[in-house]
């Protein structure tokens, strides 16, 4: 008769698991400051307060957003007619191109992050 101890394997099943999620929290982060990078890049720049302001910032689990606290951000974004009702001032699509791109990018993000973590959780 052959007997199998399958608590070492349990066991080993709830610390992958747990690795897991801290992976993808970090996952979650990377993106949303890639995000940030991109939008910094193809940010335009009158005064460098819009550029200079992004923030990548963790919200919870598996979660992260990029944002841009300047009150203007998403008039530079979209337009905006001038004051007194005046022409519009069209908008200039940073952040939706910045968008886009990290969606490109998201497949080797993810990759790169988890063959990282993969590796030294396996001694690679």
């Amino acid at each position: 008769m052959i007997r199998v101890d399958a608590r070492a394997l349990h066991q080993a099943a709830q610390q992958l698991r747990k690795k897991a999620g801290t992976a993808l929290d970090g996952l979650a982060l990377e993106t949303a400051e890639h995000l940030a990078k991109e939008a910094t890049e193809r940010t335009p720049v009158d005064t460098g307060q819009l550029k200079a302001s992004w923030l990548a910032v963790p919200t919870g689990r598996l979660t992260a957003v990029t944002k841009n606290p300047t009150r203007y951000a998403s008039f530079v974004e979209f337009g905006r007619r001038n004051r007194g009702g005046g022409a519009f001032v069209p908008g200039q699509k940073f952040m939706t191109t910045a968008i886009a791109e990290t969606e490109a990018a998201l497949p080797k993000l993810a990759a790169e992050h988890l063959e990282t973590h993969l590796g030294r959780w396996f001694g690679d």
